[in-house]
């Protein structure tokens, strides 16, 4: 009987930040209302990189909420996934502005204790970021 390896994910967490311009009058600007999870979707479907290593999307609520995705979909190797929780406000010292932060995580399945492979994982993700941004 062959003993399965453990595998373990490598996950590293990116904060996007988003200003905008907010008056009363255009409360349905494109800046004000911008769409992260529609917007890394899009960019993950087409990214060729991303496709290479087989990356999936998926919608999260806060690290809590990627945890449990990561449970219930033990059959992907990588994922990409936006949480749906942003944190902001509007500043009004001259003009107002809107800030929105939003977190993108990444995460790669590797056997564990192959620091190698962990090192390949982190350079992979790393590098589909640079590519989105």
């Amino acid at each position: 009987m062959t003993k399965n390896p453990l595998f373990i994910y490598t996950i590293c967490h990116f904060c996007i930040t988003k200003i905008g311009r907010a008056t009363a009058i255009e409360t349905t600007d494109k800046n004000i209302n911008w769409d992260a999870s529609s917007f890394f979707e899009t960019l993950a479907s087409k990214n060729k990189l991303a496709k290479t290593e087989e990356f999936r999307f998926c919608r999260v609520s806060g690290l809590e909420g990627f945890e449990e995705a990561i449970q219930h979909l033990q059959s992907t190797a990588n994922f990409i996934a936006v949480s749906d929780i942003s944190q902001g406000y509007t500043e009004l010292n001259t003009t107002p502005h809107t800030r929105r932060v939003k977190t993108v995580f990444f995460a790669m399945r590797h056997a564990l204790d192959d620091m190698q492979a962990r090192q390949e994982c982190m350079d992979t993700m790393r590098e589909l970021f640079r590519q989105f941004m």
